[in-house]
């Protein structure tokens, strides 16, 4: 759309300024000399000024009728050209955008399944850690419960010596008793003491046989919970794996996907540049020697190049 004030007889005057200097009348050269407006608003106004200036092909010596045919018929066939590229355009356009709102939606993707990704690396380092840790106090915790069961044999060896002496001490005592009868009183005396002794180092050794099975008791089901600990976080690893190969599967997913939409994108402008060398094409085989081929605007065709123009009639 031109801005307001862009009329007819400003592009007149824009015209014949151009004109003035040597050049042809464009759109984009009255464009430029006026400094607003727009190709699609004055394209038609210009197409108007040159049709009164005459600025048309040489008629002279053809009927009337002939040149009235020949110009309804050439605008009629430029309205359809004009209509159609427009119609292009605005496809063109509109697939274009449609395919930039996807790349950018893929990017975002990207983005958060990077972040996430780094997320979960960071977790597998720190899970990694812990168990690291983990087993370092599970050896721990196996070389306690040697220690615990070295001292549990030494208690029960010692144990095992002391009932052999007390068994000792019996048959000495009964072979005391038979032989010395007369000291039986004193030996009964002597048996009592030995007992007594005997009752609180047997009871000694006892309460430490119990103390280091207590120890023991505690150091495997301390090892039973490292275990329990350490496949647990065996089986978070794993999932951290599963989840993460996920998220590099789906990664590759969205990267093909963006490489497919600007497979697409290419093959739409591909399309788009073929159609207006079609329709090009299509025009020469028409009008091969006619001066009415001035009158196309090539800057009405958005997928060629600016600089580019029609090769001259022979």
């Amino acid at each position: 759309m031109a801005r307001a004030g862009v009329t007819y007889h400003d592009v007149a005057k824009a015209a014949e300024a151009v004109k003035a200097k040597g050049q042809e009348p464009t759109v984009d050269r009255v464009r430029e000399h006026l400094g607003t407006g727009s190709k699609s608003t004055i394209a038609p106004l210009l197409k108007r000024w040159r049709a009164d200036k005459g600025d048309i092909a040489d008629t002279t010596g053809l009927p009337n009728d002939l040149v009235e045919v020949v110009k309804s018929l050439h605008e009629r066939v430029q309205q359809m050209a004009d209509h159609r590229i427009e119609q292009a355009r605005r496809e063109f356009e509109a697939s274009n955008e449609e395919l930039l709102k996807k790349l950018t939606h893929a990017n975002n993707s990207i983005e958060q399944l990077t972040t996430r990704k780094q997320d979960l690396d960071d977790q597998i380092a720190r899970l990694t850690e812990e168990k690291s840790q983990q087993d370092k106090s599970l050896e721990d915790a196996r070389v306690g419960l040697a220690k615990a069961e070295s001292q549990r044999d030494e208690a029960l060896a010692r144990a095992a010596e002391l009932k052999e002496s007390a068994a000792e001490l019996k048959q000495e005592n009964r072979d005391i008793r038979d032989h010395f009868e007369h000291y039986q009183q004193r030996t009964a005396e002597d048996r009592q003491q030995e007992r007594e002794q005997f009752r609180i180092v047997n009871q000694g050794l006892n309460d430490h046989i119990q103390d280091l099975q207590h120890r023991l008791a505690q150091a495997e089901l301390r090892a039973s919970e490292l275990f329990d600990a350490n496949a647990q976080l065996q089986r978070n690893a794993d999932e951290l794996k599963q989840a993460n190969a996920a998220l590099n599967s789906d990664l590759n997913a969205k990267v093909e996907d963006i490489q497919n939409l600007e497979h697409e994108r290419e093959e739409a402008v591909t399309k788009c540049r073929e159609y207006q060398h079609k329709k090009m094409s299509s025009w020469r085989k028409t009008w091969p020697r006619s001066p009415l081929r001035k009158q196309m605007s090539i800057s009405k065709w958005p997928c060629y190049p600016t600089h580019w123009r029609p090769p001259k009639p022979n």
